[in-house]
């Protein structure tokens, strides 16, 4: 199943089901002209994030939150990558990146690390305090693998520590993703 096919699917569940009411939303898609913005200021930007965007402008999925275009209740990419300019001006690693547009602060984890598209378009997960840019974790190799494996999919562990989660950790979104085979019990590592 697409990453666009088990976003609708949680959609419509949603308006049925307020269970993943503080664990997952979306919003109305992002004005065309700030998608086309972006892609002339990121030119290695995912089509699939555009295709996102097109369709909400920003999203919660549990403890990660993706950025819009800012006109939604969403947090703004370019307000993200602004701030990160000003609050890392002092660590040379992050000045040249953030003020050269060398990658694109896509969401955050709940506990502040930043969600990155760098130029190959892999996402990475940084700790933006204690690591420089080639320090971040890889969690996916492309934003619809962002979406389909890692969001709404069995690698959704791999946010925090690929072996951090235990059956303990279990809250409405993971039940969701278990409920829908979207991550299949017995793979909870």
């Amino acid at each position: 199943m697409t990453w666009q096919e088990k976003l609708e699917t949680t959609r419509r569940f949603c308006e049925q089901d307020d269970s993943l009411e503080n664990y997952f939303g979306t919003a109305e898609g992002a004005p065309e002209e700030f998608m086309a913005a972006l892609r002339d200021r990121f030119p290695f930007v995912d089509d699939d994030y555009l295709s996102f965007l097109r369709v909400s402008d920003g999203a919660s999925f549990d403890i990660c939150t993706l950025f819009g275009s800012g006109c939604s209740r969403y947090r703004g990419v370019i307000v993200e990558l602004e701030s990160l300019a000003d609050d890392l001006e002092d660590i040379p690693e992050w000045e040249d990146i953030a003020t050269e547009n060398q990658l694109i602060p896509i969401g955050k984890t709940a506990w502040g690390d930043g969600l990155l598209m760098m130029p190959d378009q892999r996402i990475v997960v940084i700790d933006y305090i204690h690591q420089i840019p080639g320090e971040g974790r890889t969690l996916a190799q492309s934003f619809s693998t962002l979406m389909e494996e890692v969001f709404m999919g069995p690698q959704f562990p791999t946010i925090v520590a690929p072996d951090a989660w235990t059956p303990d950790s279990e809250d409405a979104w993971t039940h969701y993703l278990h409920q829908q085979g979207w991550w299949p019990e017995g793979n909870d590592k």
